[in-house]
């Protein structure tokens, strides 16, 4: 299953955006513009919770207005295909969308305590194939309806078959036996009948089926401490992969270490057998014949805990030896943030793993990864992130690093930007969502060079492009404006002049000086 659309409305600085997604995204733009948002977006569509959610969560504070989180899924497995069956349209596809709604008292439902008057309500959608005619609509059947409806009865048709004689009746039908009828109708001419799709709110035991079909979803933000990362907790990822290690000890290996850790609680607390360490007795007498000094009617008792096998198995301590051997938390950021990444990509391949053979895709969502990297690291994680997605998997990260982007595969960026609207009498801003095809950069080709025709393919038009560009001109990816010039000697000089003339120069602008290699590279 592979998510091949979104659309986001009404969140944070998303009034209404909509993207076409491939295997690998890097999302750019400037700050504030929008690509967090995205991310975040994508954590509430596969782990929605109210928690993640406030009232600032609303698009210029539009509580009045739901957040709308769209996914349309292709590439469906015949278990995912038997799964979402009912839910699939006449293509194949799946369509869904998460929904969070700002819900007063007045409308019935009693805040939490921590968000006074009001709570947010999540909810789940799927777009479902009705008939057109109203009065085939089961929710529109009512007797209000009915009535109106059999007093024009002979209008009743539908590509000239007509559902009056359908009906066989001569009597005004009750509103069970129309939907009845309509149903069986509805499936007797189903391809003389026009459908349209509606969206239809929480059907009873969908998101039960939602939870164990969907895409694994893992998001890394920018900031994620690895000292919460690494605890054997049974909500983190590497906790719930110790549990794993417990599940595949055998009940023998089992009885083995626990009869140790038995003999171990035998030497050191009190027990039946005379295994108990000397010295422990001995400080734990001198102790009583002290207390029972002001206490007469007092046993004093030194206990060790002494752990269980899933205690041991829950809390171990992550080391790295890099030459200097220290628990991981005290490392750079840049290794931190590495142990992070390589916990979740072993959890996601366990999560992902499903019985039988069958795997649930997964979906990485990365804020800012070239955070505290050298810039051979970076390089080294977009091939980790194209391997990811060449594996069939999804990776979407956000990056302010030209060494994060490749011309080549221009059609994987995703540019951002925000700009001021009005909305209801107030300015706000909103942002923008940028993206290019191979198919519209063609088009612009064999306009711009006819001769090409039959002869360029997205293979030859990457190989192009990425003969021309280095890290310095996908800087470009990441300006407001670009000056393209011919050489290095105006590469160099005209910041100079920018600086000497405006305030900033280019940079205080997000500006580029692009340096093209001749006047045909331009």
């Amino acid at each position: 299953m592979k998510l091949i659309k979104l659309r986001i409305k009404n969140y944070r600085v998303c009034r209404d955006v909509s993207l076409d997604l491939g295997n690998l995204h890097a999302l750019i733009g400037g700050n504030n513009t929008g690509k967090s948002t995205v991310l975040r977006a994508l954590d509430f569509f596969f782990n929605p919770s109210v928690r993640t959610l406030d009232k600032e969560s609303f698009w210029n504070l539009d509580i009045a207005s739901e957040i709308r989180v769209e996914g349309t899924f292709t590439d469906l497995t015949e278990y995912e295909k038997e799964k979402l069956g009912p839910y699939l349209k006449d293509d194949g596809t799946f369509h869904m969308a998460r929904t969070a709604k700002m819900i007063t008292e007045a409308e019935g439902i009693v805040g939490e305590p921590d968000r006074g008057e009001t709570e947010i309500k999540i909810s789940q959608q799927y777009e479902k194939p009705i008939p057109e005619p109203q009065w085939l609509q089961e929710k529109k059947v009512s007797q209000s309806n009915i009535d109106k409806w059999w007093r024009d009865r002979e209008q009743l048709t539908v590509n000239g078959i007509n559902f009056t004689k359908f009906l066989n009746s001569s009597q005004k039908p009750s509103s069970k036996d129309w939907k009845q009828k309509s149903k069986e109708f509805v499936a007797t001419y189903a391809e003389q009948i026009p459908m349209i799709y509606k969206w239809v709110d929480n059907p009873q035991g969908y998101a039960n089926v939602l939870k164990g079909t969907l895409p694994f979803f893992v998001y890394v933000p920018a900031v994620r401490e690895v000292a919460e990362e690494v605890k054997g907790t049974k909500s983190s990822p590497f906790g719930k992969l110790l549990s794993t290690i417990l599940d595949t000890v055998s009940d023998e290996k089992k009885a083995e270490l626990g009869c140790l850790l038995s003999q171990i609680s035998e030497q050191v607390n009190r027990s039946n057998s005379d295994l108990r360490i000397p010295k422990i007795t001995e400080v734990e007498n001198l102790l009583n014949v002290l207390l029972r000094d002001l206490f007469q009617e007092c046993d004093l008792e030194i206990e060790f805990k002494i752990p269980t096998l899933e205690a041991l198995i829950s809390s171990p301590k992550l080391y790295v030896d890099d030459g200097f051997r220290t628990g991981v938390e005290n490392k750079g950021h840049g290794l931190q943030r590495a142990v992070i990444f390589s916990i979740l990509r072993r959890y996601a391949a366990y999560r992902t793993s499903e019985p039988e053979g069958r795997k649930r895709n997964f979906i990485l969502a990365v804020e800012e990864p070239e955070l505290y990297m050298h810039p051979h690291a970076q390089r080294t994680i977009r091939r980790v992130f194209r391997t990811i997605s060449e594996n069939g998997d999804q990776v979407l990260f956000s990056t302010h690093s030209p060494l994060l982007v490749d011309v080549a595969h221009f059609d994987e960026i995703i540019r951002f930007d925000s700009a001021y609207v009005h909305h209801k009498d107030k300015k706000t801003r909103e942002c923008n969502a940028w993206q290019l095809s191979m198919c519209q950069l063609e088009e612009v080709i064999l306009q711009c060079y006819p001769e090409f025709n039959n002869t360029e393919t997205p293979q030859s038009i990457r190989e192009r492009v990425s003969n021309t560009y280095n890290s310095k001109r996908n800087e470009g990816f990441f300006a407001s404006k670009i000056i393209l010039v011919e050489g290095q000697t105006e590469e160099y000089c005209l910041p100079i002049y920018a600086d000497a003339l405006i305030d900033g120069g280019f940079d205080g602008r997000c500006i580029s000086v692009i340096e093209c290699g001749g006047k045909a590279g331009i």
